[in-house]
């Protein structure tokens, strides 16, 4: 327990008359309470050490079952696994509340900081008190001022994630006037819930029968034999919950945003949530497959009638199915039968939420403030913030409501978010003032005015004949390996090259949707280049098209964009003398967009009977005034300092 808890010490404010008195007996804080009619004896000690807390397992889960509307996130099972995987940051700071000997409340705190929070916050989406007995109010004010008296390290508490109906929520207006001054009740973000009851069935008829997801669900059952199930195999639900974290941690790079699965520490705690739920009851993993191929996962729980929807996620490459909504889909089926209370989407404002959800559910944060000077500036701090988040309330809901408004806004957030990303990587690498100064140049040069010369090379083949061998010293390298690549890879990429700017994932979607393809180059198993390739008329590829030479359009393979990640060296001649046979077998010409072809590349080409073509070159300013010329040339030699090596990887 904390130290000086024996000690006695001034109150911070005075009880009301009405109110038990308190005073400190042997460690802990004794209320005696003749006022009722009877003597009653409540006691209350901080716990510091999760064993003391262990010890309190099965009274805890006494507590949690006589709450019919208790969540999962306040068993001791969960909490359990939370403080396995994050406790080593956290200190202990837990009030019980005793009477005659008994445990009647339990309200599970940490300390980080200086702040207290739930335990298990914020991974728990709910969180609330523990309680059982007719006047939570007293109990609580019990609690508090053990708090203020016997806990000295804290300045703030911050308790959030409170349904509306929770024991704190209710026991609010039955707290003492002069507790009251020093806590702030706000309301923060909604979740979106689907209440059931006993027109569950109805409901969920009525949500299963849109024309929307119907349509979704056969354009998946005619790619192939469709099924869903909850795995309840350990073994398999550890297995499975592996590609369920790769294919979570690409969704959100898709949006450049950050999974809750990033950290080692929630994965760790998932894992021990699966080794310790039951998963035919409680925790419920369900997989979406095509022909055996896992598309999709849910992982919620479920307890007291109502199922929670915790994760989703599906695999990128199979977007065009819709997956995430067919596993919707099975999931109310599943409701239908196995759910009697409550099909709740937890916290998130997502479009697909909102368009099956039929109540909002807005949780609240209660604010406790030590007494004194700063406890009255936080609470300042803290009603400026809910009036802030009001009116973000109110503008985010203007945007979910206009399609146009929405997609600017999500533009806008998507790019803060990549900035920021490369900020923090920047920082870490001490790399953070060269960054910015590269930045801002980048910035001048795609705002203000820049200077660009790209060398089109157009590589005909001579009556369609070209050499069917390499010279040996561009002969395939073992260590060289080029593959093709899907959505899926685009993201991994993302994810491990923050620095490095790529376009959109909308931009990716249409570009392979159109049959373009990506190929991946790798040497010695590391990524070294990326580059995009599709069959295209050639002026199509030109700003500067009506300049060309070649104004008949003529089809070629075009490798039309490239990312060196590292120095891709053999593994780009490679690539191009891939590129320069698939074209021979066409008879097609062979368009390669690069500042300045590496000449070992240039040789394998003529190799394959493919000559140089033309140059552009060009300024831009203020990016709506362009200039562009296009002349006829052989490809200018690099200094022999630079011969071989990658002019994009150099110009970056």
């Amino acid at each position: 327990m904390w130290k000086g808890l024996a000690k006695r010490t001034q109150s911070p404010f005075s009880m009301p008359n009405s109110m038990p008195l308190l005073h400190e007996s042997e460690g802990l804080i004794v209320c005696r309470d003749s006022a009722i009619g009877v003597e009653r004896e409540l006691e209350c000690q901080i716990i510091s050490d999760f064993a003391e807390l262990e010890e309190l397992a099965t009274v805890w889960e006494r507590l949690w079952r006589s709450d019919p509307n208790a969540e999962i996130f306040q068993r001791f099972t969960w909490v359990r696994a939370w403080w396995q995987s994050f406790g080593s940051r956290f200190k202990l700071c837990v009030p019980v509340v005793y009477e005659r000997g008994q445990v009647r409340l339990i309200l599970p705190l940490v300390e980080r900081g200086g702040t207290l929070r739930f335990l298990g916050s914020p991974q728990s989406d709910y969180s609330d008190m523990l309680c059982c007995h007719a006047r939570p109010a007293q109990l609580l004010a019990m609690a508090l001022e053990a708090l203020l008296r016997s806990a000295p390290e804290w300045k703030e508490c911050i308790l959030s994630n409170l349904r509306p109906d929770s024991h704190m929520v209710r026991a609010w207006s039955e707290l003492p006037s002069q507790l009251r001054r020093h806590l702030q009740l706000g309301t923060t973000h909604s979740c979106l819930t689907i209440p059931l009851g006993e027109r569950r069935e109805a409901v969920i008829d009525s949500l299963l029968a849109g024309k929307h997801m119907r349509r979704r669900l056969q354009k998946l059952q005619k790619a192939g034999v469709v099924s869903f199930r909850h795995i309840e195999s350990e073994a398999e639900a550890q297995q499975q919950l592996t590609d369920f974290l790769r294919c979570h941690r690409r969704r959100c790079a898709v949006f450049a945003k950050t999974s809750a699965f990033e950290q080692p520490a929630m994965r760790s705690m998932m894992r021990t949530l699966v080794a310790q739920l039951d998963l035919r009851r409680e925790l419920r993993f369900g997989v979406l497959e095509l022909n055996g191929r896992p598309l999709a996962w849910s992982l919620g729980f479920q307890a007291n009638g109502k199922y929670a929807f915790y994760q989703q996620t599906f695999d990128l490459d199979a977007e065009e199915y819709a997956p995430g909504e067919v596993l919707l889909h099975y999931l109310l089926s599943y409701a239908k039968e196995s759910v009697e209370r409550e099909f709740d989407f937890l916290r998130g404002n997502e479009f697909y939420k909102r368009r099956f959800a039929s109540q909002v559910s807005q949780c609240r944060t209660v604010y406790f403030q030590r007494p004194g000077i700063r406890g009255r500036l936080r609470g300042f701090q803290r009603s400026v913030q809910g009036q802030s988040h009001a009116a973000k309330t109110r503008i985010e809901g203007f945007a979910r409501t206009h399609e146009n408004v929405f997609h600017v806004f999500g533009s806008i957030w998507t790019w803060n978010l990549q900035v920021f990303r490369r900020l923090r990587r920047a920082k870490r690498a001490g790399e953070l003032t060269d960054y910015l100064l590269a930045s801002c140049m980048d910035l001048f040069r795609h705002v203000v005015w820049s200077k660009y010369g790209a060398t089109l090379l157009q590589f005909q083949s001579e009556n369609g004949k070209g050499l069917t061998v390499l010279p040996p010293c561009l002969t395939s390298d073992a260590s060289i390996g080029i593959t093709t690549g899907r959505l899926s890879d685009l993201a991994d990429l993302a994810s491990e090259h923050p620095e490095i700017l790529f376009p959109g994932f909308r931009e990716y979607r249409s570009r392979l949707k159109r049959g373009d393809q990506v190929y991946l180059v790798r040497q010695n198993n590391e990524l070294t280049l990326v580059a995009w390739t599709g069959v295209r008329p050639t002026g199509e590829l030109s700003s500067s098209a009506h300049a060309s030479p070649n104004r008949d359009s003529k089809v070629a393979v075009a490798m039309y964009e490239c990312w060196p990640i590292r120095e891709p060296g053999v593994g780009c001649t490679q690539l191009l003398a891939m590129l320069a046979t698939e074209a021979s077998k066409g008879k097609l010409g062979l368009l390669v967009f690069c500042p300045a072809l590496p000449p070992v590349s240039r040789v394998a080409l003529e190799s394959r009977g493919f000559l140089p073509g033309f140059r552009i070159t060009g300024c831009r300013i203020l990016r709506w005034f362009r200039h562009e010329s296009v002349r006829d040339c052989a490809v200018d030699e690099q200094p022999s300092a630079q011969r071989g090596s990658c002019p994009k990887l150099r110009n970056r």
